[in-house]
């Protein structure tokens, strides 16, 4: 049986956003169409013969719908009691019957409803901006790279370790946002995933872009070239390996190698890295060295070689000239 679902009108969200908002976490076992003729109306098919539909009252200010949201987030987890059943009552103007009618519900208020009161405070704000950017990055067309222009990388691995923290803690809660944790994203990384898809791309991304400086810091980008300078750089990573800091020789060791490390840990990997390279330099040298002896050697013997080898062909030379004038004249 198909269900009939209206989009909010004047919404410009693509298909991918309504499949979302419709079928939540129940998405691959239904089968979402738009209508060609009106295009903010959507048809599915559903297990339950009520349909998609949100509740019966939608709260007008933004903390009781939080409450409605958190309240019936109970009810998708147990059986609701007569005080939560009372408050729901008032807020939304109903108990709902059953876990999938709760989580339903649950959806409706908080990514169709909460987001259009927060996207209307953003536009209010002058912040149209980052609403486009957010509907842009929430496109089907190129949306890994859209997320990972978009998402901007912590400086430092304990934040990184923060971010990545809070989002497997929104993925548990099914794509659930406090509002710290908003403010977190948009601090730390200027993307808020809404989505549990978002979520996922997002850490994605950070796990691309951490790896790619990972891999860019593992070398510094330039090497000190005479000696002295590699044994006073070696001197400038080891303080700031303990340190974090060398006070006013920043600017000198940043000239030197090109960059100032981000941490401790890049400063030990320069420090590792540097002497490595001088490891292998000394090797090479020795290596070098030993390949020049050996064809010095080599080439000794072959101009001893060759030097035999003319006084044989000069010897072989006269015997002959003495036997041809010794013979007797026929």
């Amino acid at each position: 049986m198909e269900a009939f679902v209206s989009a909010p009108r004047g919404a410009s969200v693509d298909l991918l956003e309504k499949t979302r908002w419709v079928c939540g976490p129940y998405q691959r076992r239904y089968f979402v169409v738009t209508s060609r003729r009106c295009k903010s109306e959507l048809y599915m098919k559903m297990r339950d013969w009520g349909g998609f539909r949100g509740p019966p009252k939608i709260p007008e200010e933004e903390s009781e719908i939080r409450r409605s949201v958190e309240l019936l987030g109970v009810c998708t987890q147990r059986r609701p009691s007569t005080k939560v059943g009372k408050e729901l009552e008032n807020l939304v103007g109903g108990v709902p019957k059953e876990k999938l009618q709760a989580q339903q519900w649950k959806l409706v208020l908080q990514n169709r409803v909460l987001r259009g009161m927060k996207e209307q405070k953003m536009r209010e704000q002058g912040k149209s901006h980052e609403v486009e950017m957010a509907r842009r990055i929430r496109s089907r067309r190129g949306l890994v790279n859209r997320m990972l222009d978009a998402v901007q990388l912590p400086e430092s691995d304990e934040k990184c370790s923060f971010i990545f923290s809070l989002l497997d803690v929104q993925l548990r809660n099914a794509g659930f946002l406090t509002p710290d944790q908003e403010e977190s994203y948009r601090t730390y990384i200027s993307v808020v995933p809404r989505s549990m898809r978002e979520i996922v791309l997002v850490r994605n991304a950070l796990s691309k872009k951490q790896l790619a400086r990972r891999r860019r810091e593992k070398n510094p980008p330039n090497m000190p070239e005479t000696e002295v300078r590699r044994v006073f750089t070696k001197k400038l990573l080891g303080r700031v390996a303990a340190r974090g800091t060398v006070g006013r020789k920043t600017a000198f060791l940043t000239e030197i190698l090109g960059a100032f490390p981000r941490n401790k840990a890049v400063a030990r990997a320069w420090m590792k890295r540097i002497e490595h390279a001088r490891y292998m330099q000394k090797k090479n040298e020795k290596r070098a060295a030993k390949k020049a002896l050996v064809e010095s050697i080599r080439a000794a013997r072959a101009a001893k070689r060759r030097e035999r080898e003319l006084q044989s062909q000069a010897t072989d030379t006269a015997n002959t000239t003495t036997r041809s004038s010794d013979e007797p004249a026929i």
